[in-house]
């Protein structure tokens, strides 16, 4: 980080910086802030640099444009359009985030924002607790079908970005030069958003991670692995019962499925009114139906994520030719 650089340089910087931070608060002030850095880039005059994906990347964008544009009801797919915007991350961050040290900082930044999120979750899970005992019902069955959210709207959000923390951090603590130095702070941090992540019950999640987390260690100490199986198992054993019943359900789905039939009844009863509110004052939409449970796209990012380090620095993904720069 150069001080003399222009201003503009600077504040594309950061607000790059920011924009990648806040997306574990909110997608709203993310994607403003994102806005605002990719403004800030083009006017800077700064070189336009993008990873080495750039046919892929396009071949992508291009047949979804192409997929609306032929598509029996092109206005359908202008919101998957609209989401092209979301892209320019790539763009912003790779321009801009070139610096060992900031990049570090942005590791762990996201490690602290996380681990807030994930004390967030543990007051709205004790809250669900006391609210299925309220009414007399089975915890399991009453939070299965509305959970925990941490800064974010939905559990599936939450439960993917405290997986993406807690590898990143990983990758951090295993590979980054001098890391060690600092574990007694991180270690914690780790901790809280693992028990988030935990507490969101996302089954896909759960499997991503381990998987991540194998692969990890594997690079790192591969002597480690075989304790794998002892810390999934005493996860099992001392976790709440409300964990092992989810955990449970991973081999024995039948009668958890059931549960989360009611869950979602159950919370679709307490919105239908609001929502019959709603529908009498908007025009019709379609709706869409999305697999809250897509493991396979989980277990695709966290393989992705876990990738990265294997070349030394941590983020592989920011070494280019003449960046290079390790920092402690």
């Amino acid at each position: 980080m150069n001080p003399s650089q222009p201003f503009l340089v600077q504040s594309a910087r950061w607000l790059a910086f920011a924009s990648s931070v806040f997306i574990l608060v909110g997608i709203a002030p993310s994607q403003i802030l994102l806005g605002l850095a990719l403004a800030a880039l083009l006017l800077s005059g700064e070189k336009l640099r993008l990873p080495p994906i750039k046919l892929p990347l396009g071949l992508f964008l291009l047949g979804t444009l192409i997929a609306v544009a032929f598509s029996s009801n092109p206005m359908a797919g202008l919101p998957q359009v609209r989401k092209i915007y979301v892209f320019c991350q790539l763009l912003v961050a790779f321009s801009m985030l070139r610096d060992m040290k900031l990049i570090r900082w942005l590791f762990l930044t996201w490690a602290g924002v996380g681990s807030i999120s994930a004390i967030l979750s543990f007051v709205q899970f004790a809250h669900k607790v006391q609210q299925a005992h309220a009414v007399g019902s089975d915890v399991y069955s009453y939070y299965v079908g509305e959970r925990i959210t941490g800064f974010m709207s939905h559990w599936y959000t939450f439960s993917a970005e405290e997986m993406f923390v807690l590898i990143m951090l990983a990758s951090f603590l295993f590979f980054a030069p001098g890391a060690g130095r600092r574990a007694w702070v991180w270690l914690p941090l780790a901790l809280l958003s693992a028990a988030g992540m935990l507490l969101a019950e996302m089954r896909g999640v759960w499997i991503a991670t381990a998987v991540a987390g194998v692969y990890l260690t594997w690079f790192w100490r591969r002597w480690v692995v075989v304790l794998v199986p002892v810390i999934i198992a005493a996860g099992f054993l001392f976790s709440p019962d409300v964990i092992r019943q989810r955990f449970t359900s991973i081999v024995h789905p039948g009668r958890h499925s059931a549960a989360l039939a009611r869950g979602v009844v159950h919370s679709f009863a307490q919105h239908l009114p609001a929502l019959c509110r709603r529908a009498r004052h908007s025009r019709p939409a379609r709706v869409s139906v999305v697999d809250g449970q897509n493991h396979l796209g989980f277990l695709a990012r966290a393989s992705h994520s876990a990738a990265w380090p294997r070349q030394p620095p941590v983020l592989a993904a920011w070494r280019h030719r003449g960046g290079d720069r390790y920092v402690s």
